[in-house]
Formats: structure tokens, C-alpha cells, sequence
């Protein structure tokens, strides 16, 4: 038997379905849909319009993603995640539990969200990062290549981070800041918005520009919270 359909799943017209493919009860599929070969679909899974699975992947039950989203090959979903539309996920990807992404969002090979992780719309990351569980990343927000993210990590909209840049849990960084390659924030950070900094941390535990990271909670020179 190459294919397992379970009871009440719905398949829109032109689907394409790969062998081995397995669909829990209740899963609904919108025309034009396509599954690889050996992917799983849990129980009251939901696939809009034209959205692509590659071979293997795994979306856990009540899962959800919106149309023309495109997941590579080896993808794992955790139960009640949400993908907003025109999604694309690279290879070997990682989502837990729900986990929410917004609309138009790229996200590379390899890459690791926790669960319960919230990504605003029109957002990219590198391959290989990893959001610990419970983050929370604004609409358009970029990531470079192997970066590194926290439990319950906070980044405004339109963050940038550079390739390798490491922030540990809690950090929260304001609107539009920007950090250079290889920057390391350590926990309880604090950054305020519209923050250019696009120099290189020299990884002396301080944080870039006027900001120095005591252990704990960065603060201004003055004394401030920033």
C-alpha cells in the first residue's frame, strides 16, 4: 500500500501525493497541493492552496499552513504551529510546539525554532540558527547565517542580526537595531530601538558601542536602563 489516507481527510483538486505519504483523520488538503514521498501529516492538519512538502517531512496534528507555502525535505512541525502564506522553509528545518510565522517568511536549512516561538510576516533567517523556545521576532527582521537566539528572546520589527551572533535568553532589542557579525549579547539584555550598531563585537563581553553588558542587564554609560 503506498498511500495511508485516514478518515474524513479532504484533497482538493490536482494534489499530487508522494508514495508512503501518510494523512491523519480529519486532514485537509486545498487544490494543488503536493507531498513527498514518506511526509506525515498529523491529525486535523490543514495545507493551503498550492503549498509544497518535500520528502519526509512531519507536520504534527493540528497544524496549519497557509497557501503557497514551501517546506523542504526532512522538515519537522510541531503540533498546533502556524505557517502564514508564501512561507519557505530549507531542509532539515525544526519547529516546536506552537510555533507561529507569518506571512512570507524564509527560513534556511537546518534551522531550529523552539516552541512557542511568535515571527512577525516578511522575515528571513540564514541556515543553521536556532531560536530558543518562546521567542518572539518582529515583522521583517533578518538573521544571518548560524546565528544564535535565547529562550524568550524579544527583536523589534526590522532587526538585523549578522552571521554568528549570539544573544542569551531574555535579551530584548528595540526596533530597527542592528548588530555586526559576530556579536555576543549575554542574558537580559537590554538594547533600545533604532540602534545602528554595524561595527564587530571583539567578544570581550561588553556590547557594541556605548552600551556595557555587566553580567546581567546592559545599561548606558550613564547609568541607565537603555
Amino acid at each position: 500500500m503506498e498511500y495511508v489516507l485516514g478518515r474524513g481527510r479532504v484533497l482538493g483538486r490536482e494534489c499530487v501525493l508522494g508514495r508512503g505519504s501518510v494523512l491523519g483523520r480529519g486532514s485537509v488538503l486545498g487544490q494543488e497541493c503536493a507531498l513527498g514521498r514518506g511526509s506525515i501529516l498529523g491529525q486535523g492538519s490543514v495545507l493551503g492552496q498550492g503549498s509544497v512538502l518535500g520528502r519526509e517531512c512531519i507536520l504534527g496534528r493540528g497544524s496549519v499552513l497557509r497557501r503557497g507555502s514551501v517546506l523542504g525535505y526532512w522538515f519537522v512541525l510541531g503540533r498546533g504551529s502556524v505557517l502564514g502564506r508564501e512561507c519557505v522553509l530549507g531542509r532539515g528545518s525544526v519547529l516546536g510546539q506552537g510555533s507561529v510565522l507569518g506571512r512570507e517568511y524564509v527560513l534556511g536549512r537546518g534551522s531550529v525554532l523552539g516552541r512557542g516561538s511568535v515571527l512577525g510576516r516578511e522575515y528571513i533567517l540564514g541556515r543553521e540558527c536556532v531560536l530558543g523556545r518562546g521567542s518572539v521576532l518582529g515583522r521583517e527582521c533578518v538573521l544571518g547565517q548560524g546565528c544564535v537566539l535565547g529562550r524568550e528572546c524579544v527583536l523589534g520589527r526590522e532587526c538585523v542580526l549578522g552571521r554568528g551572533s549570539v544573544l542569551g535568553r531574555e535579551c530584548v532589542l528595540g526596533r530597527e537595531c542592528v548588530l555586526g557579525q559576530g556579536c555576543v549579547l549575554g542574558r537580559e539584555c537590554v538594547l533600545g530601538r533604532e540602534c545602528p550598531r554595524t561595527g564587530e563585537c571583539p567578544r570581550t563581553g561588553e556590547c557594541p558601542r556605548t552600551l556595557v553588558c555587566p553580567r546581567s542587564v546592559c545599561v548606558s554609560q550613564d547609568g541607565g536602563v537603555s
